[in-house]
């Protein structure tokens, strides 16, 4: 019995298959989404019961896999995924993090989505006032990076759809590639090499 389907953007990074895993072991049905251009394919590869597409959320149009899939949950883990990128690069932020969110919104509006949960990260932030650094903190982001993310933010939740954010900092796990300038283990895995 699947209990329901769950759409997951970015969904051959290295945090969407241990999800997807997740999903897959509650008889969830999974369909992936991913372009492939940093992510790769043998992250998701040994995965059973999943339905793969290779689109881009930016350039592709989707509305044809919500229209045939019909998912109920959107997880959106579809991001470059350095925050310490130069300012010249705050288009791809923007493109990426603001652009791809709002099409996901209005393909979830559409098609009668539950819910859509999303990554954000914690360098909304910026540098931290104190610690621990929690939900209401105040919000200073200092990089393109960071502005862009809390930018979706709230375009998600003024979008008045169901929503969960996730403001990930400094994660690490299998499947994550290492030579990212970013992550503390990651970056201490470098130096030690």
């Amino acid at each position: 019995m699947v209990f329901s389907k769950v759409l997951l953007a970015g969904g051959a990074g290295f945090i969407s298959p241990h999800i997807a895993e997740k999903l897959i072991k509650y008889n969830h049905k999974v369909i992936i989404v991913n372009n492939l251009s940093i992510d790769e394919f043998k992250n998701i590869s040994k995965l059973s019961g999943i339905k793969f597409y290779k689109k881009d959320i930016l350039k592709d149009y989707l509305s044809q896999i919500f229209e045939n899939e019909k998912p109920d949950y959107v997880i959106n883990l579809a991001a470059q995924t350095s925050a310490t990128k130069p300012v010249a690069f705050s288009d791809i932020d923007a493109q990426l993090n603001i652009v791809a969110t709002i099409k996901l919104l209005q393909l979830c509006k559409k098609y009668n989505v539950k819910k859509i949960l999303t990554a954000s990260t914690a360098t909304v932030y910026g540098n931290s006032k104190y610690l621990s650094v929690h939900e209401n903190h105040p919000v200073e982001p200092f990089s393109p990076y960071g502005l862009s993310k809390y930018a979706m933010e709230k375009y998600i939740q003024l979008s008045n759809e169901p929503y969960i954010i996730f403001r990930f900092s400094n994660i690490y796990r299998s499947r994550q590639k290492s030579y990212h300038k970013s992550g503390v283990i990651p970056m201490k895995e470098l130096k030690a090499s």
